[in-house]
Order: C-alpha cells, then sequence, then structure tokens
C-alpha cells in the first residue's frame, strides 16, 4: 500500500494548471485597468474644477461626475463614497507637495538651503493649490487612516528631513532634536501658509507670497544655524 504522505506529495502533479487566458482577454483586461484608471484620474482632476466653483460644502458626487463627463453612479463605484473621493484627492495633494519639497532640496547647495527651501516650496504650494491644500487637512471630511493617504503624507515630509540631516551632517545644525526641529519647521510654513490665506496679513507686508516665503524661511534657517564663533555651551551650566 502506499502511504498517504506519498499520495498526498504527488498530488499536485496530477492538478493539471489552470488555462492562460486567451490573448484577446488579456488585452480587453487591460483596456478595461486603463480605463478604469483614467476614469478615476478624470474625476479626481473635476473635483478641484467643482471645489473652485462651489467649495467644499456644496460639492457632491453628482456634480463631480457631471464635470468629468461619466454617469453619476461613477465616483461610487471607482471610489466608494465621497471621503474616499476627497482622501484620495488629498493624497494626490500630498504627492505634489513631497514632489516640489524634493526638487527644492534636490537643488539647494547644503542644508541650510535646503531648511529654507524645502519651507519655500511647502508656502508656494499652498499659494498654488489653495483649495486643494485645505482639503488635504480637512480629516474631518476624510478617511484619515487610508493607507494611501497616510503613506503619501508622510513621504511628502522626507525632503524636510533630508534637509534637517544634510545640516547636521555638515556641523551646520546642532546634532539630536531632529523630530523637534521638524515639528517647528513645518509649524512655521503651515502657519504662514494660513495667515496669507486669512488675509490678516494685508497691509502688513508686500502682496508678494514667494518673497514673504523666503524671507521668513531663511530667518529660521539662520537661525537653527549652529554659529562657528558662537562659544561651546558650559556643560556644568
Amino acid at each position: 500500500m502506499v502511504a498517504i504522505d506519498n499520495v498526498n506529495r504527488k498530488l499536485p502533479m496530477l492538478v493539471p494548471n489552470p488555462p492562460e487566458a486567451p490573448p484577446s482577454d488579456r488585452r480587453q483586461q487591460a483596456v478595461g485597468q486603463a480605463g478604469t484608471a483614467q476614469s478615476r484620474q478624470a474625476l479626481l482632476d473635476a473635483v478641484g474644477v467643482v471645489l473652485e466653483r462651489v467649495g467644499l460644502e456644496g460639492m457632491s458626487l453628482r456634480k463631480v461626475a457631471a464635470e468629468a463627463g461619466l454617469s453619476h453612479a461613477a465616483p461610487g463605484v471607482l471610489f466608494g463614497g465621497r471621503a474616499a473621493m476627497l482622501t484620495a484627492y488629498a493624497a494626490e495633494g500630498f504627492r505634489e507637495l513631497g514632489r516640489r519639497m524634493h526638487v527644492a532640496e534636490r537643488n539647494a547647495v547644503d542644508g541650510r538651503a535646503a531648511l529654507a527651501a524645502t519651507g519655500q516650496a511647502y508656502v508656494m504650494f499652498a499659494v498654488d493649490e489653495p483649495l486643494r491644500f485645505q482639503v488635504m487637512f480637512r480629516t474631518d471630511r476624510l478617511l484619515p487612516r487610508d493607507p494611501d493617504y497616510l503613506r503619501s503624507c508622510r513621504e511628502a515630509f522626507g525632503p524636510l528631513q533630508r534637509a534637517i540631516e544634510r545640516g547636521m551632517e555638515e556641523g551646520a545644525i546642532e546634532p539630536g532634536h531632529a523630530d523637534d526641529l521638524m515639528l517647528a519647521a513645518w509649524s512655521l510654513v503651515h502657519g504662514l501658509a494660513n495667515l496669507w490665506f486669512s488675509k490678516h496679513l494685508a497691509g502688513r507686508v508686500r502682496p508678494d507670497p514667494e518673497l514673504l516665503a523666503r524671507r521668513v524661511t531663511e530667518l529660521f534657517a539662520a537661525a537653527v544655524v549652529v554659529s562657528a564663533e558662537a562659544e561651546p555651551p558650559d556643560p556644568s551650566a
């Protein structure tokens, strides 16, 4: 009698592999996937148009679908609902923010310059995309635990972290407390962007957000840089 274990080891060899889909079916599947991706992107593009027209409170799935030229059911089918669609829109915004900050950090000559440049990129993204920027932080209207949203948000701040690490490696920024420094830098530029939106700066500064962002971020970067002429702190103090 053949041992059961031996039979079990041979069984997989007796089960035929599932037949591959015909080339025509594979092409049709690829076309369908491409069409889905295009429809999702069309809806995300339409979100920005509708937001500009009626604001967040007036935005509806039907209005977005109509703007995208799709059926009224498309947003629900492709995203699952209003919050999910806005979350994808916000995640897309964080990816663009991260791209701009990456370019700024990469082109900076040193860590101090990179710290200022990433802050400027943050403020100018907010100025260029004010409605998207505000939606990105409206977690009451989003799905804040969505994995893609969380990942894109975290990765967007990678350039700021690298700028600080560069400054530390170059000896321009005192080692340690990198997380606190990141929070301080983020608070500065996020607050500046919101002050700009609120119009509270009108009459106080020049109406030039790029110049304002450059001045403020360069002041901040200069403030956190270790002075080569400063005496080292007394460890006994």
